[in-house]
């Protein structure tokens, strides 16, 4: 750019020299330059983009002239927030549960290579719709049951007219590892979340292939780093839930029919279950082997022989086995 004798360019701000007089429309011009860069330096309350283009008019001996810089556009992001990362569960009809759209969740492959989460299933094989799910925290899983995984971090709400997506980590002790893009919960939200269905072993764990392998017994880890604030970390835990087994004690091989009884030592009567939420009711007499559904309408389908009791409060119990 040319500039007049005495005028020096620096990024979107110009600089005179001392031969240089300012008229008032040029002060004025330079005023709105610094206050954009005060702005700026302040730090705003949300992402914005801050394009600066100043101007100046001035006297060359008894000539007036004017000129312009270059523009010169900033993009800010917010101050940083703490995150939040929540294990969530599909729970329909279950109280206390909230609406947490998931959709739009998208996973990594080995190189990195994004692509859309396959769809996830309830407990009877029904597709979720993702886009009004009904959620409830989750200390503990079923095998196979979907995974919802919740982020709140205000600060990578970066656009606020689109839903903005975030990347974070679900490992399990069973030796898998998948990358996760979450995507806004909704315009101008800072929350984001996704869905990706477990599945039991075998086959064997394969890290980074949409597929989240969660057998009996393993734990599920959920691990966020904010990629712009790296000391900003969160994560959350949760187990897959371990059935019991009725077996024949010469062969080994599991027994399905058989009634099992949840005894409260304390009352010597029928111990009070839940299902899975907490709250739903569960009987407290199941059959090896067989389907059960909680008060809720969730289902509980069992290994070979398998039987649970999901949630009690703490005391002693004992199993009446009835062949």
């Amino acid at each position: 750019m040319n500039r007049p004798p005495g005028l020096q360019g620096l990024g979107g701000l110009l600089l005179t020299g001392p031969a240089m007089l300012f008229t008032r429309t040029g002060i004025q011009a330079l005023r709105a330059a610094s206050a954009l860069l005060l702005a700026l330096a302040l730090g705003p309350a949300a992402a914005v983009t801050i394009s600066n283009t100043a101007g100046v008019d001035f006297l060359d001996g008894p000539t007036p002239r004017s000129t312009t810089s270059n523009t010169v556009t900033l993009e800010t992001i917010p101050s940083p927030s703490p995150a939040l990362v929540d294990l969530l569960r599909h729970a329909p009809g279950s109280p206390g549960s909230a609406v947490t759209p998931a959709d739009g969740g998208s996973c990594s492959n080995n190189s990195g290579v994004f692509a859309p989460l396959p769809p996830v299933t309830d407990s009877a094989g029904s597709p979720i719709d993702t886009t009004t799910a009904p959620t409830l925290a989750a200390d503990s899983y079923q095998p196979g049951e979907a995974v919802f995984i919740q982020l709140a971090d205000a600060n990578r709400n970066l656009d606020p007219l689109v839903r903005d997506l975030i990347e974070l980590r679900i490992t399990s002790s069973a030796g898998d590892e998948e990358a996760l893009r979450l995507q806004e919960t909704g315009i101008d939200t800072g929350v984001f979340a996704a869905a990706i269905q477990s599945a039991a072993t075998p086959p064997a764990a394969a890290t980074f292939d949409c597929r989240f392998s969660a057998p009996q017994g393993a734990t599920l880890q959920a691990d966020y780093v904010d990629e712009l604030f790296p000391a900003d970390t969160a994560s959350d835990s949760a187990v897959v839930e371990s059935a019991g087994f009725v077996f024949d004690s010469t062969t080994g091989l599991p027994v399905d029919g058989v009634t099992v009884t949840l005894i409260d030592v304390a009352s010597g009567l029928r111990a009070t279950v839940f299902g899975i939420d907490g709250t739903s009711s569960y009987p407290s007499t199941v059959t090896s082997g067989a389907t059960v559904a909680d008060g809720s309408g969730r289902l509980y389908d069992p290994p070979p022989g398998g039987f649970q009791f999901p949630i009690v409060a703490s005391g002693n119990y004992v199993l009446q086995v009835t062949p």
